[in-house]
């Protein structure tokens, strides 16, 4: 599969975020907190009406997921992280596919957050 991937800091945001694209497509953003340092936080953009669109083909879906593992991995985080609350990506997606790509929920988390090593 022959994605490519650009990274920017956000100018929408106030805050530390980078935008991530495949292709030219805006796939969302990641960002981390100060009460997680070890957790990258990966957001749908604000800006995709449908994200489970963006995502129908499940061997792309696999693809960004490497992608933003490789990424989190390079830059020393522990985890990439998904949320239900506030629309976030988990909200939007299948719970199967994202289980398939690893995601998982961990004890004594919070049960709206999925985790990927």
């Amino acid at each position: 599969m022959d994605i490519q991937f650009r990274y920017e800091k956000s100018e929408r945001y106030s805050d530390d975020r980078i935008e991530v694209y495949a292709n030219k497509a805006n796939i969302g953003t990641l960002s981390t907190m100060a009460v997680a340092p070890d957790q990258l936080c990966w957001s749908p953009d604000t800006m995709t009406y449908n994200v489970k669109f963006q995502f129908r083909n499940e061997e792309t879906f696999m693809a960004v997921v490497e992608e933003l593992k490789r990424y989190k991995n390079e830059h020393g985080y522990k985890y990439l992280t998904i949320w239900t609350y506030n629309e976030g990506y988990a909200s939007k997606l299948d719970r199967d596919m994202l289980e398939r790509a690893g995601f998982k929920n961990l004890p004594d988390e919070h049960p709206a957050c999925m985790f990927l090593e």
